[in-house]
């Protein structure tokens, strides 16, 4: 008995470290974004004011550029965009790096190291009817799927996959 206790007395302390450190990284967070959000509004209030004429007037190059990327979020109300992404199911043997968007597009991944997925939320990199996922694993013609089908991109990457490693076992 005194062991089964010992146990979950261990268990119970893992437990509450975990929740600290849970905990300390969520405030970590809030005070970056806080601390970001307060430049952003400091320099709002510095323009409206008439302090800063322009980007040349900032000093700070991290600072600058930080301000820009805010700026230019705001006006394209990512946030709010943001809501209207449709979740993808990747699956577990999949490896897959996540990149901020470049080049017009909305967000990117790379599956596995080779398969390239964006989102163009903008149409501004090809035409389409609307927001677009396109799925490109380095030759042939890349593949395009509506915003919304998020099924159909996890399974052309799951063909694409598959075809990969039925080639490379023949």
């Amino acid at each position: 008995m005194a062991c089964k206790d010992r146990k979950r007395y261990l268990e119970y302390q893992e437990f509450k470290k975990w929740k600290a450190e849970q905990k300390r990284s969520r405030k970590l967070y809030q005070s970056s974004e806080n601390f970001h959000r307060g430049i952003f509004e400091e320099f709002k209030r510095k323009v409206s004011q008439g302090e800063i004429h322009s980007f040349n007037d900032i000093s700070d190059p991290s600072i600058k550029i930080g301000t820009l990327r805010m700026v230019l979020d705001e006006l394209d109300n990512v946030a709010a965009k943001s809501l209207y992404l449709p979740s993808l199911r990747f699956k577990p043997e999949w490896d897959v790096q996540v990149m901020p968007g470049f080049l017009g597009a909305f967000t990117r991944f790379r599956v596995n190291g080779y398969i390239s997925v964006y989102l163009d939320f903008y149409n501004r990199l090809g035409f389409a009817p609307g927001p677009y996922w396109e799925v490109y694993e380095g030759e042939g013609d890349p593949v395009r799927f509506p915003m919304r089908d998020a099924i159909a991109v996890t399974d052309h990457i799951s063909s694409i996959i598959e075809g990969k490693e039925t080639v490379a076992n023949s």
